[in-house]
């Protein structure tokens, strides 16, 4: 059994709509492998290699690091109530502190589980994560682009945090201003700087109004399955009511056919990155601007020999 699993953590929204005039793929790059870009005022700075234009694009991030805090198999569904119930689940992972994992690419990231699910079969899997998506990453433009402190083709992430709605306030977050690049999470620069994690704090799969959305029923389906999310508290269970007050990004996962694990069964759970981080730039139609690098969804593949 393989299942290869898309975790979702912002296309709940961006099914429903273009939220900041993203692109859905790889940025266009020229013949010396800068990412080819414009200033525009009318959303037009980049080109994805399906010829969508947006101020925003899909790259693979040099590092991306995630906290696991639960993984586990389960016989009945975790998302049956509003609060995410783990009373019938068999763990991989089961830490309150939290297991971190940092994926690169273009290898592979195994996970390194502290438990097995005990023989059942299982209808369900589940996996709890930190909300904050944290990558490492630089890049090469074909112009000069601005960030926080300096200009030119070279840009990087810093230690700084922002908000994928904009709406959370607590823990240091920044949204990016273009009248304030102060407040900008990347630099940029005529040589190759040093890149820090910046975060990117998942704190709704809605728009940037002012109801949280927290859900989505409709699910997402997969090889084998249908994938729901919902953002919930820091105590794994109850349903974020805030966007200061979500702590997790849940997954749970239907299987199409139940997993029979006995004491034979063995695993191999890797993790691997793509279009895992958009690049969020800005314009006034002169000048360009490097806001910050977005977190977007990795990818998760679990063998169960």
């Amino acid at each position: 059994m393989k299942i290869a699993i898309l975790f979702i953590s912002v296309f709940f929204t961006l099914i429903s709509f273009n939220l900041f005039a993203e692109t859905d793929n790889a940025c266009v790059r020229n013949g010396s492998n800068e990412i080819t870009v414009a200033a525009s005022n009318s959303e037009e700075i980049v080109t994805d290699i399906d010829a969508n234009t947006g101020i925003s694009c899909k790259e693979v991030p040099d590092f991306y690091k995630i906290t696991i805090y639960r993984f586990a198999l389960c016989t009945s569904n975790p998302f049956a109530t509003s609060t995410t119930d783990l009373s019938s689940c068999s763990y991989f992972i089961n830490d309150d502190t939290g297991v971190d994992l940092e994926i690169t690419y273009p290898a592979s990231s195994s996970l390194a589980i502290t438990a097995l699910p005990a023989m059942n079969t299982y209808k369900y899997a589940i996996l709890l994560i930190n909300s904050a998506l944290k990558i490492k990453h630089s890049d090469i433009y074909s112009s000069s682009v601005t960030g926080k402190s300096g200009s030119g083709k070279y840009c990087w992430t810093l230690d700084v945090a922002t908000a994928f709605s904009g709406n959370k306030t607590n823990g240091s977050v920044v949204s990016p201003d273009t009248n304030d690049t102060s407040t900008f999470a990347m630099d940029c620069g005529s040589s190759p700087g040093t890149a820090a994690y910046s975060t990117e704090y998942i704190d709704s799969f809605g728009d940037n109004g002012e109801t949280i959305v927290t859900e989505d029923p409709s699910g997402f389906e997969l090889n084998g399955g249908t994938m729901y999310a919902r953002l919930i508290q820091d105590d794994n269970a109850t349903r974020a009511t805030s966007y200061n007050n979500v702590a997790r990004i849940a997954a749970s996962i239907t299987f199409d056919k139940a997993k029979n694990v006995t004491s034979a069964s063995s695993y191999t759970i890797n993790f691997k990155i793509q279009r895992a981080v958009s690049v969020d730039l800005a314009s006034d139609g002169t000048t360009i601007w490097a806001t910050k690098n977005g977190g977007d969804p990795f990818k998760m593949y679990i063998e169960v020999k």
